[in-house]
């Protein structure tokens, strides 16, 4: 009877890279896991995955990237604009200047508030705080 050894990343599903990431590629660091020798990647040099074939933890980290235009009075999300993840920070005020016209925030009589789903800018926002 022979025995099958599985790698750490087939239980913990973290993959580390075998050398140094240096030279980014289409926005990405390639390089091969240290564990099961596969090729992987990463966008930001720190979570590494499977190159090739669908990736839902990608998926993941770019639909988090998002403004949400909320009725707090009802308690109900109007509207959801999404940010692309390499956006600049002029894009992205770009685009909250724009939300704000389109759905009258900041104006007297809205009740309607905008928030900044980003990592790096917390869970919620007002439009005060923008």
């Amino acid at each position: 009877m022979s025995t099958f050894a599985l790698t750490q990343c087939w239980f913990t599903r973290r993959h580390s890279p075998d050398h140094k990431a240096r030279d980014r590629i289409d926005g990405a660091f390639y390089a091969h896991c240290n564990h099961c020798r596969r090729p992987i990647f990463s966008v930001d040099g720190t979570t590494w995955h499977i190159n090739g074939g669908f990736n839902v933890d990608a998926l993941g980290d770019g639909a988090s990237f998002f403004l949400s235009v909320d009725d707090p009075a009802e308690g109900m999300t109007i509207a959801r604009i999404p940010i692309h993840p390499e956006a600049s920070e002029e894009d992205v005020d770009a685009l909250i200047e724009q939300a704000c016209k389109d759905y009258a925030i900041g104006e007297e009589g809205t009740t309607l508030i905008l928030r900044d789903h980003r990592h790096h800018k917390g869970a919620k926002r007002s439009k005060k705080a923008l």
